[in-house]
């Protein structure tokens, strides 16, 4: 699946500038065979799969980060 993940942009592109969701990617390749999930990767991908249907705004890099500090009491860790 690190592969999977690795060949994928992070976060996934908006879809109104034509890019393919992380969802649909490792869809694919689960029914072409090349890609297995843990029981817990299948849950992990089922609640992203919601997320991206539900069209909640995903967090770049920076607003990831910037998430990561505050919850953290803003402390950065390296």
């Amino acid at each position: 699946m690190a592969d999977a993940i690795r060949n994928t942009s992070f976060p996934p592109e908006d879809d109104s500038r034509g890019a393919r969701s992380v969802v649909a990617i490792l869809d694919e390749q689960m029914a072409r065979g090349e890609l297995q999930l843990t029981d817990l990767g299948k849950r992990l991908l089922e609640s992203r799969r919601r997320i991206e249907q539900s069209g909640v705004k995903l967090l770049n890099r920076q607003e990831l980060d910037r998430e990561r500090i505050e919850r953290r009491g803003g402390i950065a860790q390296q």
